[in-house]
């Protein structure tokens, strides 16, 4: 879930056309459909989209393809993996619970995890864990030698997480964690006495009516799954396997466009018996930071109001859930290829649904770079580089990305190139070091250690760097 700025966003990018336009749905439908159109005709996007306004449908329709091995086109009805927009539904369960008097919110989760490190759970509550600032780490398995193809059980991640320190005081700051929510669903499987699946359908997808929506599981045939793939500059890969039974209640839940807005209508209206509960999801109560979601404001001119946003990414799947609440636009987008840009999408999408006109997303200015970077060598392409104007260079998350996402897809050599480049313009962040160590490690020993050791000197708490070390040390 990543922070959702839109009030300044649409400040800035759309100032200057906040001139309401009438259009029958018809009309603006394949306006929606035009807007979406643009992006899948430069390989941005494949999925399903649904757009809806005072709970009517504007668009719901689906792009490109669920499984291009045989064939089969997405649908409407197509399931999609979720990603971290899996949060919201542990969120949702917690606050059921919370509504059913069988958890408190702002004691110590050692109530609820008397055998996990007291010296955590003595200090975190839930409402820590629900609003990212708990002080634990970012990702599960991050610097701990495991791997995601592996099967875990829920004391197995509980123990691979307890190995890990606090960054800061609970409370003190906000830093995004996965592990949070492991240690949520934890806490619904012992106060339910149920397996989190069972739990998750009785809590939340039983009382919502939601048939489409469940939990991965390896191996398991899920009918109507999408495919993931990522594309990369200009080809295409299956993104590589996950066994998702590594982020339980975290990001390994898959749905429809249909059944998340049916799931955030739920959640907006009678869910909750209790209003003040419902609100506590929403709210904003550590900057952004609500429960599981981002609460900002949105300003598209005179037309203002709250936004609530719920997403996520990662190989091959993304997905965003937005709500702007104060007109009732629902805006949900799910993704069988990485990377795009769901929170673009969602806010050209959103504009026009206010009836403030198309606005086809601008011309991509830094592809051309990425592909000059895969076709020509290191000091060509720093040269280069040093030619480009800001709207020409892409960011240092989408060369991250890139190089990361051939890395997984087994081609190291361009993966190797594209890290080389990147701790060339960006000395000095600790990421560059780290995706270059990650490349290195079963090519060059020594180079790989002391890419992780500068990671390390750039920040001393990397525990990405500490575990590429420790997987060095071991081997």
């Amino acid at each position: 879930m990543r922070y959702f700025l839109l009030i300044i966003v649409l400040t800035i990018l759309y100032s200057a056309f906040f001139e309401s336009q009438d259009m029958d749905a018809a009309s603006l439908s394949k306006e929606l459909d035009e807007i979406i159109r643009a992006y899948c005709e430069r390989d941005q996007f494949s999925g399903a989209v649904l757009v809806a306004k005072n709970g009517q449908l504007l668009l719901k329709r689906a792009y490109g393809m669920a499984d291009v091995e045989h064939a089969v086109r997405n649908t409407p009805a197509t399931r999609f993996r979720l990603a971290s927009l899996t949060k919201m539904f542990t969120a949702a369960a917690i606050l059921k619970l919370y509504e059913a008097g069988k958890v408190d919110l702002h004691v110590p989760i050692a109530r609820y995890l008397p055998d996990f490190r007291l010296d955590i759970t003595e200090q975190v509550t839930i409402h820590q864990l629900l609003t990212h600032s708990s002080g634990l780490y970012r990702d599960i398995l991050a610097g701990t030698g495991h791997s995601r193809h592996e099967y875990y059980e829920m004391d197995q991640l509980l123990q691979i997480i307890s190995e890990q320190d606090l960054l800061f005081a609970p409370g003190d700051s906000i830093s995004y964690s996965n592990p949070g929510f492991v240690l949520l669903s934890a806490i619904i499987e012992k106060v339910t006495h149920h397996a989190l699946e069972a739990a998750i359908d009785s809590l939340v997808l039983e009382p919502m009516d939601l048939d489409d929506t469940g939990i991965v599981r390896d191996f398991a045939i899920i009918e109507d799954l999408a495919e993931p793939y990522m594309f990369l500059v200009d080809e295409r890969f299956l993104a590589p396997h996950q066994n998702l039974s590594f982020v339980p209640g975290v990001g390994d839940m898959y749905s429809t466009v249909d059944d998340l807005y049916k799931f955030s209508a739920s959640l907006h209206g009678a869910f909750f018996d209790n209003k003040e509960i419902r609100e506590l999801m929403f709210r904003a109560h550590i900057g952004a930071n609500g429960y599981a979601i981002i609460s900002s404001q949105y300003a598209f001119g005179d037309i203002k109001g709250q936004v609530v946003a719920s997403g996520g990414e990662t190989y091959g799947v993304a997905s965003e859930l937005t709500v702007f609440r104060d007109h009732d636009v629902t805006v949900v987008i799910l993704s069988n290829i990485t990377p795009i840009d769901a929170q673009d999408m969602t806010i050209r999408l959103a504009f026009d649904a206010f009836g403030l006109g198309k606005r086809p997303p601008p011309e991509n200015r830094s592809a051309q770079f990425l592909r000059f970077l895969i076709d020509n060598d290191e000091e060509e392409a720093v040269a280069r580089w040093k030619e480009l104007d800001e709207q020409e260079r892409p960011g240092f998350w989408t060369l991250f990305r890139l190089a990361q996402g051939y890395l997984d897809c087994h081609q190291l050599y361009r993966a190797l190139h594209v890290s080389r480049f990147l701790t060339r313009i960006h000395l000095n962040q600790e990421y560059a070091w780290v995706i270059l160590g990650r490349c290195l490690e079963t090519s060059d020993r020594d180079q790989a250690s002391k890419a992780f050791s500068t990671a390390l000197e750039i920040n001393p708490n990397s525990v990405s760097a500490r575990g590429g070390l420790k997987r060095l040390e071991d081997d």
